[in-house]
């Protein structure tokens, strides 16, 4: 029997052995998402890989986290999940959750509070945006004059070009200032933890944008939209609701993603470099415990300033890295008995406009959102606290607790202080979805593209929310595996070029 080619031994070792090793780094969500991708792509395609998932803090999740006071299941992160946007509810899906599922009601709708009690947002109200005139008229949240400027949307003028528009430009443009201060500007606060006047309009409002490019008028345009929009009967689903939340909490998904994975997940792991082989072209990525993990792909999933670290000061990319600003956020449960509360209004929650001197800027009935969260003589309210913002002060938990209290006992006719309190900070919550990031993501894409096997999720993609942060490690998994087949596709063409190079010798060889 003839001896097997060494080119042929050297392919079948490389197939047969971890050559495929992918590290993602960052065990939040985005980097669970994209670790779980990875290996059920990977599975799906037929790639034998070997997958590490490195996490410098002691547990996985990121901010996803919760706790258990007086029965009561506080949730100190995101607690619940887009429907609008489906990469959320796709992957509970694929991960066996459905049962868990549960959509809240939409009872009262959305309330913003105006002269110390919550309203609802007239009916017909949308972005700021009314399409629908006596609910409009009808409503304590706006002025007369208020009213009027809003009302002559239709009438204003378009944008020619420019430079790119913030949220509060354009809605102070189209719509007047009164609905920005008392609308926009606290739901904006609410969900992305920056003021408007810094918010790209067109990242985290495209739509609006869109409508007047195409229609020349929101008003126009969301009454087009609307006319379109519904399903026809026996045509489609009925719309879904906006939110859907996991009975167990959020961390019931993280949880879920963590017991699927099989490859090494390590915790208290974290990267204090990350370099690039280019004579061995593997990355090799250093932990501050002095240990080395070589791999052929590299997914970033955790914060971009953390990232930017792991480079040279003067790595183009590390500036591009650092560059991008994160909006920090503090969390505040308080629980009550019922009986303590002589106003409790069946609502999901309210915004809270800067013009009512409130210590937070948003509140959630947790009891009335998710009642199978908390017992039925308690009352739990969960609030975001200004101290993210600029200028805001800096308290311990009791005088949080105190300054919170006196805010919300006018509201809901509160006799005595909360049974129990928790606060969770997190000073690096999200990206901030400013003007300007749009042009910076290109520029860090374009320099992580530079390098052969890198690719980015979550904070370092600048995304924000469950869905896009799961959207984006889908991305990433998709992009590394493509990138290890063509490297393994290109070895089989250069195993082959070698096999008939040394058959050809040995021919020659042979008739000499």
């Amino acid at each position: 029997m003839s001896a097997q080619p060494i080119y042929e031994r050297n392919r079948i070792e490389a197939e047969r052995g971890p050559h495929r090793r992918i590290v993602v780094i960052g065990g939040g969500i985005s980097g669970l998402s994209s670790a779980w991708f990875v290996q059920e792509k990977a599975r799906e395609r037929g790639m034998p890989i070997s997958l590490t998932l490195l996490e410098g803090s002691p547990r996985l999740g990121g901010v996803i986290c919760a706790e258990r006071r007086d029965g009561c299941l506080l949730e100190c992160g995101p607690d619940s999940i887009v429907t609008q946007k489906p990469a959320g509810l796709d992957l509970c899906h694929r991960l066996g959750l459905e049962d868990q599922l549960y959509f809240p009601e939409t009872n009262g709708g959305l309330q913003i509070l105006r002269g110390g009690a919550p309203y609802p947002l007239p009916e017909g109200l949308r972005f700021g945006v009314a399409t629908k005139i006596r609910p409009l008229l009808a409503s304590p949240l706006f002025s007369m004059p208020g009213k009027v400027r809003m009302l002559c949307e239709p009438w204003i003028g378009t944008r020619k070009g420019g430079e790119e528009e913030s949220v509060a430009q354009l809605i102070r443009r189209r719509l007047g200032h009164e609905v920005l201060e008392r609308v926009i500007e606290p739901i904006m606060a609410g969900i992305f933890l920056t003021d408007a006047e810094s918010l790209s309009a067109r990242r985290v409002a495209p739509q609006l944008v869109a409508l007047e490019t195409r229609y020349g008028s929101l008003v126009r345009g969301l009454t087009e939209a609307g006319r379109e929009g519904p399903p026809r009967p026996g045509t489609g689903k009925p719309p879904a609701p906006m939110v859907a939340a996991l009975r167990g909490g959020s961390g019931t998904l993280v949880r879920r993603l963590s017991d699927r994975l099989e490859g090494r997940v390590c915790c208290n792991t974290p990267v204090v470099e990350l370099a690039f082989d280019s004579v061995a072209a593997r990355w090799r990525v250093a932990t501050a415990a002095g240990h080395h993990h070589e791999a052929d792909a590299v997914l970033i999933a955790g914060p971009a300033h953390r990232a930017a670290a792991w480079f040279p000061r003067e790595d183009p990319l590390a500036a591009q890295l650092r560059g991008i600003r994160y909006a920090s956020c503090t969390t505040l449960n308080l629980i009550y008995r019922r009986d303590q509360l002589a106003n409790v209004a069946p609502i999901n929650g309210f915004f809270v406009p800067a013009s009512e001197g409130l210590s937070f800027f948003a509140c959630t009935y947790v009891h009335h959102k998710f009642p199978f969260r908390v017992p039925a003589d308690k009352a739990v309210f969960r609030v975001f606290l200004r101290n993210g913002l600029a200028g805001a002060p800096r308290l311990d938990l009791g005088e949080w607790v105190d300054r919170v209290h006196g805010d919300l006992a006018p509201i809901l006719q509160a006799r005595g202080m909360p049974l129990d309190a928790c606060i969770t900070r997190f000073p690096w919550a999200m990206p901030r979805q400013e003007v300007g990031l749009t042009a910076r993501l290109a520029q860090v894409q374009a320099l992580a593209n530079q390098r052969p096997g890198l690719f980015l999720a979550g904070g370092c993609a600048g995304v924000v929310g469950l869905p896009d942060c799961i959207t984006s490690g889908e991305r990433a998994a998709a992009g590394a595996l493509d990138f290890l087949a063509a490297k393994a596709e290109a070895a089989d063409r250069g195993f082959a070029a070698a096999g008939s190079a040394l058959a050809a010798n040995r021919t020659e060889i042979e008739a000499r």
